[in-house]
């Protein structure tokens, strides 16, 4: 029996994790007008939906 190898395939991005202090610091900023949703979005990576509430 001929050796048997595993493909892995990647299925999409892996999942950010953002520790609380990051958190209410990209809300903060969209809150005090420095930044707009989509440019704090940008800048930290994230999806503009999940900055949105």
């Amino acid at each position: 029996m001929r050796g048997t190898s595993k493909l892995e395939i990647p299925m999409g991005k892996q999942r950010k994790t953002w520790s609380t202090d990051v958190k209410e610091a990209i809300v903060l900023s969209v809150l005090r007008g420095e930044l707009g949703v989509a440019e704090a979005a940008r800048q930290h990576g994230a999806n503009e939906s999940l900055i949105h509430t």
